[in-house]
């Protein structure tokens, strides 16, 4: 991308990327029946985990079942020491 391009990628282009990935296995899947809006959406949301340049899927609401936020802390002028912060994340923090 750098050589094409002469920057570096937007810090969220790999979500992007990633997306396009799961719509092309779910069009691929789609056409083992017939090829249309309605059956890409029906395997999209079927996607319960895709292996890709991420790892992500949906859960039964069609929600992101890998999704966080990531909380950084700010060292020297620079953002350090990434922390996913999810839902359940007060699970592994003990009493």
């Amino acid at each position: 991308y750098l050589e094409a391009h002469g920057e570096e990628p937007d810090p969220y282009s790999v979500y992007a990327y990633a997306a396009a990935q799961a719509v092309l296995v779910a069009m691929e899947t789609a056409s083992e029946t017939e090829l249309n809006r309605a059956n890409v959406l029906t395997a999209l949301s079927e996607l319960e985990t895709y292996d890709g340049i991420i790892t992500f899927g949906f859960d039964e609401n069609g929600d992101n079942n890998n999704a966080a936020f990531i909380g950084y802390d700010f060292v020297d002028g620079n953002f350090a020491n990434p922390v996913s912060i999810t839902p359940t994340m007060h699970e592994d923090c003990g009493e």
